[in-house]
């Protein structure tokens, strides 16, 4: 922190804004990490005040609001994120993470599936899409649905833990069909894949729908692109 407020003091009437903006995104991210809130944002304000399309800095203020739960200022952030983007990956999880405060901050489950959607025209990120997607539909009970998303993100290449996610939701969809059996085999190879999610599960079967719906959901929101 002393650091780069010394390089503030220092180059602040000199540098050129993109430089300047850089620093004060550094600086901001410090005092966020240090628990100043206040002086990060401020920071951050400043790093946008000399070039608005700063992405560090837009992500900079996003991690002040979500601490400090101003959700539809942060909202407004992920928008100005998605416009200025220039990865595929920000664009994605700008919109997952929309999502995730739209769904469980702010209770609009269509709109959270509105941005689910709309992560889906990228390729980055497809299967956190996709399962959560699948978590709203299994939610819903709406069974053939949610089992459809499920197996077209199983169909891509995954890591082993959202592989063993994703077996859990179509264990849930074959559960709430009745089919048992596929249920329980599906929830034995979710459980050899990843051992946090067989110790998270332990002692829930095809019969625990409720207590299998929020693991997956518990799940599904930390899934990245």
């Amino acid at each position: 922190e002393r650091v780069y407020r010394q390089l503030v003091a220092l180059i602040g009437g000199t540098a050129q804004a993109e430089q300047l903006a850089t620093i004060y995104s550094h600086l901001g991210r410090v005092e966020h990490a240090l628990d100043k809130l206040d002086k990060a944002k401020k920071r951050f304000n400043k790093a946008l005040e000399l070039q608005p399309n700063n992405i560090a800095a837009l992500k900079g203020m996003a991690g002040v609001l979500r601490a400090q739960e101003d959700w539809n200022t942060l909202l407004n952030v992920y928008n100005n994120i998605i416009y200025y983007a220039q990865t595929r990956e920000d664009v994605v999880d700008a919109y997952l993470t929309k999502g995730m405060i739209l769904d469980v901050r702010m209770r609009l489950t269509d709109k959270a599936v509105q941005h689910y959607r709309k992560a889906l025209a990228f390729g980055p990120g497809r299967h956190a899409a996709l399962a959560r997607l699948a978590e709203l539909s299994a939610r819903e009970r709406i069974w053939d649905e949610a089992a459809d998303f499920v197996d077209k993100a199983l169909a891509l290449e995954l890591d082993e833990g959202s592989r063993a996610s994703l077996l859990l939701g179509r264990a849930i969809c074959a559960a709430g069909r009745g089919e048992l059996a596929a249920s329980q085999a599906d929830l034995d190879a979710a459980r050899g894949l990843d051992a946090s999610l067989a110790a998270a599960g332990e002692g829930l079967g095809p019969a625990d729908l409720d207590g299998l719906r929020r693991l997956l959901r518990e799940r599904v929101l930390a899934m990245g692109v």
